[in-house]
């Protein structure tokens, strides 16, 4: 999911994701430029964390890595 940052009043941070659980499902929610991003799945933390984690996976624009993971 994307939203434009100026529709939230509290953007999560550039760079980094941040984690968290709801409702029995992990997110991660980050921002980059004027667009903020969430993922959210049923899946371990760990395997979402490794989404941001992975080198080869840091090389390509974010849409390529979402698509590249299905």
């Amino acid at each position: 999911m994307t939203i434009d940052r100026k529709n939230l009043p509290d953007a999560p941070p550039e760079g980094a994701p941040t984690f968290a659980e709801m409702r029995g499902y992990q997110t991660a929610s980050w921002s980059e430029g004027s667009v903020a991003m969430m993922l959210i799945g049923k899946v371990d933390r760990a395997e979402l964390a490794s989404l941001f984690h992975s080198t080869a996976a840091n090389r390509l624009p974010t849409k390529r890595v979402l698509a590249a993971r299905r």
